[in-house]
């Protein structure tokens, strides 16, 4: 009797059991340890169990994928769920386990035809690899660090890191080549490094130029050419729109914030593979098919991806941009960035830490406004919420002054790293505050909605959900994406230890860099130092014994020179205030 587990064409239903899969289509050569024979079984929170093979237990012992037990899932969620403790290891195995699930989907879909569910043993077995080194690249906070505040480039598009972890001499390469050889290797790596995207185009977009990033880009340039059209879909089936990653996080989220949330997939049995032509190329992709054979939509199916949707929305206006996670997030942000800057550490450092040892390192840090954001971290004393400004705030502008993108404006400043500490550090220097007392949270403004551009087949034709022409579910879908992008706020941090008066003189700076229009700028600019001039001569010297005129005159001198910058860059705004006042107030002795 055939031993079922030794089976590579049984495949593990959604309960778990063996049966038997829809036949793949043969690879031309099917070496003999190319098997999806189960060889352990791992026992997870939302996922169950979930079986994994020779190769993979291999790859999951390695020293590079076992450092994810140590990164959370969600960074600094858990200073407001306590719970929100999961981690990326965990995640790593239930998006394996999803994929398996949405393979099994695609082959048992019999209202596809034959060629639209074959998924073949080889493409199985990448899948597979894909979805559980996904997140390989991912560094402590790395979603803070990299999409939030952009300090690094994002852990996909990282070329140093993607050599490092999957790299032909990398611990986890080197598995991967042992057990399936080079050629099926660099096939894997095609599909890791495709993003849609021309290689060349991907190489300009990271920075193909720039001395820091990789000493060669021939393994880049031999997996691009290694890609196989027909395995697109891997990527889609993965890391696209409606994907294992994203189907796991949702329910993984939800699960451990104890939102309530009750997530049902019943869409995933409408899943099939269609061949879609781009660029005089032929791509075999992934696709939800929302109509039925009678010649109507499948609207329980449609109902299903907007509640994802919705699902999505509530774990972001709930966690993912909780104003408590975004002020420890941001914290911790020009804590490394400090360290950064200052030389103690560097990126290839993040790679051997934990979230919780890089923090500790920076509360040992040499540099006094990272250790000084991280002792506080620590101990759990978060800045203050003390202004933001939405959509809503720069749409009012916008109808005001239309030669001018406001918005535009800022967040080229606020999103670029070193503009934005620069800013924080004119902020805390003008208002007398220490460097790290004001922080500014800048997200990009491109929301995650990438569910509404899943691949659909609507009434015969290829489109993307959100532009699905039907009365019902459209306008309930243009609610949702409205509701994403209006969770977009550019906020501003403060220390506890401000007092008063240095939050009104800092809301007069933020607005003044904000939202005050250009014609303004000069008048409210000037009206700005004079409140700083006026407050510091009367807590030095009180009220000045001489003429109200020449005190008036006085201060407006002293704004006047303040206006103009400084000849010595490495000048300080308050001693250049305090000399400025002495010369002119400083009673006679």
């Amino acid at each position: 009797m055939k031993n079922k587990e030794s089976d590579p064409n049984l495949q593990l239903n959604l309960d778990g059991e063996f049966e038997s899969s829809t036949d793949p289509k043969p690879d031309s050569v099917i070496e003999p340890n190319l098997s999806l024979k189960p060889d352990k079984t791992l026992n997870i929170a939302v996922s169950g169990d979930v079986r994994i093979t020779k190769l993979e237990r291999e790859i999951i012992d390695t020293s590079d994928f076992q450092r994810l037990r140590g990164i959370r899932q969600l960074g600094y969620a858990f200073h407001v769920y306590p719970t929100a403790l999961h981690t990326r290891f965990d995640h790593s195995l239930g998006t394996l386990k999803m994929a398996e699930i949405m393979i099994q989907s695609i082959r048992s879909n019999l209202d596809c035809k034959k060629e639209e569910r074959e998924i073949t043993l080889k493409q199985e077995i990448l899948a597979r690899l894909y979805a559980l080194l996904h997140d390989i690249t991912h560094i402590p906070f790395g979603h803070t660090i990299e999409d939030e505040l952009g300090l690094l480039t994002r852990h996909d598009l990282n070329a140093n890191r993607i050599l490092r972890f999957l790299g032909p001499n990398s611990e986890i390469g080197q598995v991967i080549k042992k057990e399936l050889g080079d050629d099926l290797y660099n096939r894997f790596m095609s599909i890791y490094i495709w993003h849609e995207q021309s290689w060349k185009e991907w190489l300009k977009e990271i920075g193909e130029d720039s001395e820091d990033l990789v000493d060669s880009w021939g393994p880049l340039e031999e997996w691009y050419n290694a890609f196989d059209e027909d395995d697109a879909f891997i990527y889609d089936l993965v890391s696209n729109t409606v994907c294992a990653d994203l189907l796991d996080y949702i329910a993984r989220d939800n699960y451990f914030c104890n939102l309530g949330e009750q997530m049902r997939y019943r869409f995933l049995n409408f899943l099939f593979l269609h061949d879609i032509e781009d660029g005089g190329r032929t791509y075999k992709r992934l696709f939800v098919r929302l109509w039925k054979d009678k010649g109507v939509p499948r609207r329980d199916t449609l109902t299903d991806l907007a509640r994802l949707l919705e699902a999505r929305y509530l774990l972001a206006e709930r966690v993912y941009f909780h104003h408590a996670k975004g002020i420890s997030s941001t914290m911790l942000g020009r804590a490394l960035q400090e360290e950064l800057l200052s030389g103690g550490l560097k990126e290839e450092d993040l790679y051997n830490n934990s979230d919780d040892t890089l923090l500790k390192y920076l509360s040992e840090s040499k540099n006094e406004v990272a250790q000084r954001l991280a002792q506080a971290l620590l101990k759990r004393e978060l800045h203050k919420d003390f202004k933001f400004f939405n959509l809503a705030t720069f749409s009012g502008i916008q109808s005001q002054d239309r030669r001018l993108n406001q918005l535009k404006k800022i967040m080229s400043r606020f999103n670029n790293p070193e503009e934005r500490r620069i800013l924080e550090d004119k902020f805390a220097e003008e208002i007398d505050a220490q460097k790290g007392d004001i922080l500014i949270y800048a997200p990009s403004f491109s929301m995650n909605t990438k569910v509404a551009d899943v691949k659909t087949i609507w009434n015969g034709e290829p489109t993307s959900l959100k532009d699905i022409d039907d009365g019902i579910i459209q306008p309930r879908l243009k609610q949702i994406l409205a509701a994403h992008e209006m969770l977009w706020e550019l906020r501003f941090f403060v220390s506890r230890d401000l007092n008063p008066h240095q939050k009104k003189l800092l809301e007069l700076s933020i607005e003044l860099h904000t939202v005050c229009p250009p014609d303004e700028l000069e008048d409210k600019t000037k009206r700005y130092y004079k409140e700083i001039v006026r407050y510091e001569v009367l807590s030095k010297y009180g009220q000045p014994p001489m003429p109200p005129i020449e005190i008036e005159g006085n201060i407006n001198s002293i704004v006047d020179g303040l206006l103009i910058p400084a000849t010595d860059k490495k000048a300080k705004f308050q001693k250049r205030l305090t000399t400025a006042i002495d010369k002119l107030f400083k009673p006679n002795e």
